[in-house]
């Protein structure tokens, strides 16, 4: 696969991050959350005028909002932000040694290296505090919160995995880290694929675009093969392990040999 800009922001835990602390607490976050019962990334999913607005705690000394981000590392030197980003969310689930898993994304998001102040009227606050701010922000329709139960996929730990910072960048070239980025990839063509697929005005459109799919594809058992080695057999949406049913479909439409690559495929 070919990487694009990807940073790592570890944070608390919560099913939805839209605020409500009360029917939706936070949890594995650290000090500063076991003290106050709250942590500023509870609004992270929360939109606001078409767009989301993330906020994590950076590493380092002193008072939070005066730390920064490198996105030097980035490949914006000298630069206060950088764009086309993939923010990659992180969590530790509550379980016991449940992992640090992805819990969402921002596609096509800006980072900033220093915080940035809450849009005005957003109500990011408790009571008479002041609204708190972001690092990162993308476009609502850009950005995926997953369900509780589609957690799955965790982050590797220590040599070449994410240290004690909230920041990881991601920068070894060892297989353990770039394996992970594709696993991040992957989750994310699959996710895509799948609500393209519901998001058809009726199953009869949904059945027959998947047909025709499946027709231009036939011929093709080697690519199938490789798909079915790669899922372990199993379908990338419902988990079934009926060989029989199970078919190769394309995220890039079926464009000769040269869409055949594993990397551009599901099993379903």
């Amino acid at each position: 696969l070919d990487m694009r800009k990807m940073i790592f922001f570890n944070i608390g835990w919560m099913n939805y991050y839209r605020g409500n602390i009360d029917e939706d607490p936070i949890k594995k976050g650290g000090k500063f959350i076991d003290e106050n019962g709250r942590g500023y990334e509870i609004w992270n999913f929360l939109p606001f005028n078409g767009r989301m607005y993330g906020y994590v705690q950076p590493g380092g000394k002193g008072d939070y909002f005066s730390r920064s981000i490198d996105i030097d590392k980035l490949g914006a030197p000298k630069q206060n932000s950088v764009d086309n980003v993939l923010s990659v969310w992180l969590a530790s689930y509550p379980a016991k040694k449940g992992g640090t898993r992805v819990i969402g994304w921002y596609e096509n998001s800006t980072v900033y290296r220093k915080y940035q102040e809450a849009p005005i009227d957003s109500n990011r606050n408790f009571g008479d505090s002041k609204n708190f701010g972001y690092w990162v922000t993308a476009k609502e329709e850009d950005c995926v919160c997953l369900p509780v139960d589609e957690r799955t996929l965790q982050a590797p730990r220590g040599k070449d995995g994410i240290g004690q910072s909230n920041v990881w960048y991601a920068p070894s070239q060892e297989n353990i880290t770039m394996e992970f980025r594709e696993k991040v990839e992957k989750l994310i063509s699959q996710y895509q694929a799948s609500e393209d697929f519901f998001d058809s005005d009726t199953l009869e459109d949904a059945t027959e675009r998947m047909l025709v799919s499946i027709v231009r594809r036939q011929g093709q058992p080697q690519f199938r093969e490789r798909l079915i080695k790669a899922y372990k057999g199993k379908c990338a949406i419902s988990g079934s392990d009926v060989k029989q049913a199970l078919e190769a479909a394309h995220i890039i439409p079926y464009d000769g040999k040269k869409t055949n690559n594993t990397s551009n495929g599901l099993l379903l």
